[in-house]
């Protein structure tokens, strides 16, 4: 699929062109389909993409926030997940179909390196050209602004403050 790359995709418009692209795809067996994609992409942060995607697939075997999948001599899945309040789960399941949604965990950040980047674009460029666009309406988004958000707070270093100064103007701080 080729589509535009803004953060500004809605993920109920994108989730059903790529859920449409992957029942395409010659021979597939979608009993024993894995579904990977960005935990968080074209969705703007919300983590409803690949959860559209495999609903519309008929998978109810979805894990997000996955930072790290092991798969078993049996063929079964311990999937490390991100729950609330910064801790993780381990879930597990008998083996496929399942939808993941990678989070950044243990996976390796390539190095940049634009010599590797052009080698892969020669592989990848015949591909894209001959990708079916995605026609995008975006009739149910209506963006009245953008901004980047405000700073939060400000912070100052000070040199030799006492104890009882600091815990003077902590509270002061938390009391505005």
């Amino acid at each position: 699929m080729d589509g535009p790359a803004s953060g500004f995709t809605d993920a109920a418009e994108i989730a059903p062109l790529l859920a449409e692209a992957i029942k395409t795809i010659p021979g597939l067996d979608t009993n024993r389909l894995l579904v990977f994609g960005g935990w968080e992409s074209a969705s703007r942060g919300a983590g409803s993409t690949m959860q559209i995607v495999g609903e519309l697939l008929g998978i109810t075997n979805q894990f997000q926030g996955v930072d790290k999948l092991t798969v078993g001599a049996d063929g079964s899945l311990e999937i490390l997940e991100r729950i609330e309040g910064g801790k993780h789960q381990v879930s597990k399941c008998v083996g496929p179909p399942a939808v993941l949604g990678w989070a950044t965990g243990s996976l390796p950040e390539p190095p940049n390196n634009p010599q590797i980047g052009m080698a892969n674009m020669r592989a990848i460029m015949p591909a894209l050209q001959k990708a079916k666009p995605a026609k995008l309406a975006g009739g149910g988004v209506n963006f009245v602004s953008v901004a980047l958000p405000k700073q939060q707070r400000q912070t100052k270093i000070v040199k030799d403050m006492s104890a009882d100064e600091i815990a003077k103007e902590i509270v002061a701080w938390i009391q505005q």
